[in-house]
C-alpha cells in the first residue's frame, strides 16, 4: 500500500471552528475584491473583524474579540440611553423654566416701560409696540370677562322667569293687588330692595321670586301640597269623605279648622273650593278617630 499523510484526528467541535472560519475568509476575499473593484485599496478596509484560525491561540483570540465586541455594545446602548434620558430631563426642565415664567410674569406699567426706553434698555419703538400689545390683550380680556358675565346673567333670568309662572299658575292671586294678601308680599319686597336697609337687592326678576319664596314658601312644597290635595279632591268625590265646614248665610265658616290649617291657607293662598275640601276630609278622619 502506497504510504498516506498521518492526520491528527479532529473532533466534531474543531471542524465547525474550521468550516466557520474558511466562511469568513471567503468573506474577507468577497470585501477585498469589491474594495479593488470600487478602486479602493484593500489594504485600507477595515480590518476590525472576528480573528481567523482553528489553532488555540486563534481560538483564544476570537473569544477576547467576541467579549470586547458584546461589552462595546453595552457600552453603546448605555451611552445611547444616558443621552436620551439627559435630553428628556432638560426638555422637562425648560417647559418647567416657562411656566414658572409664565406664572409669575405680570405686565409692566406705562411708566416702566418708559422708565426703560430713558434708560437706553428698549428702544421707544420697541416701547410702543409692547403697550399697543397690552392693550389689545386686555381689550380681549375684558371683552370676553362681558361676555361671560352676561350669559350667567341669563342664565339667572331666564331661570327666576320659569319659575315665576310657576308660582302664578298655582298661586293665581298674587298677580292681583287688591287681594287683601297682597300687602304682605309687598312688605317683603320694600325690606328687601330698600338702598337704606340691610339687604339693598336690586329690583330684579330674581328679587321677585326671592320675595314669593319668603312669604308662600318654596315652590316644590306648594307642588306637594297641591298634589295631597288633589288626591284628597278625587276620595272626597268618591264618597270617602265627610261632613265639610257650616256655612251661615252662603259664607263658609272656617273658624273650627285647626289654627296650622287656617295659617297655611292664608300663606299659600288656598281657595274657598280647596279650603271646604280639605275641612270635610279633616271632619271625617276626627269622626272616625272620635268612634274608634
Amino acid at each position: 500500500m502506497p504510504d498516506e499523510p498521518i492526520t491528527e484526528a479532529q473532533t466534531p467541535e474543531q471542524i465547525a471552528e474550521a468550516a466557520k472560519v474558511a466562511a469568513e475568509e471567503v468573506t474577507k476575499a468577497e470585501a477585498a475584491a469589491k474594495a479593488a473593484a470600487d478602486g479602493l485599496d484593500p489594504a485600507l478596509v477595515d480590518d476590525d473583524s472576528e480573528p481567523g484560525g482553528a489553532d488555540p491561540q486563534a481560538v483564544r483570540a476570537r473569544k477576547e474579540y467576541r467579549a470586547r465586541k458584546s461589552k462595546e455594545v453595552e457600552l453603546q446602548r448605555e451611552r445611547e440611553a444616558r443621552i436620551a434620558a439627559e435630553s428628556r430631563a432638560h426638555t422637562l426642565e425648560e417647559q418647567a423654566a416657562k411656566s414658572a415664567k409664565t406664572e409669575t410674569s405680570k405686565p409692566f406699567t406705562s411708566e416702566e416701560v418708559q422708565a426703560a426706553v430713558d434708560a437706553g434698555t428698549i428702544t421707544p419703538l420697541q416701547g410702543a409696540d409692547y403697550l399697543a400689545q397690552r392693550r389689545a390683550t386686555e381689550t380681549v380680556d375684558k371683552a370676553i370677562a362681558r361676555e361671560w358675565t352676561r350669559y350667567n346673567a341669563d342664565i339667572r333670568t331666564n331661570t327666576a322667569l320659569a319659575s315665576l309662572n310657576e308660582y302664578s299658575t298655582l298661586v293665581p292671586w298674587i298677580k292681583d293687588k287688591s287681594d287683601p294678601r297682597y300687602p304682605q308680599l309687598e312688605a317683603k319686597y320694600t325690606q328687601l330692595t330698600d338702598p337704606n336697609g340691610l339687604y339693598a337687592l336690586p329690583k330684579s326678576l330674581t328679587t321677585d321670586l326671592l320675595v314669593l319664596e319668603q312669604v308662600l314658601g318654596p315652590i316644590d312644597k306648594i307642588k306637594q301640597r297641591r298634589e295631597v290635595m288633589n288626591k284628597r279632591d278625587i276620595h272626597a268625590e268618591a264618597g270617602g269623605g265627610g261632613a265639610g265646614p257650616v256655612k251661615t248665610n252662603g259664607v263658609t265658616d272656617f273658624s273650627k279648622a285647626p289654627k296650622h290649617f287656617i295659617e297655611f291657607w292664608d300663606k299659600t293662598g288656598t281657595s274657598t273650593k280647596d279650603r271646604e275640601a280639605e275641612m270635610k276630609i279633616y271632619n271625617a278622619r276626627e269622626a272616625r278617630r272620635k268612634s274608634a
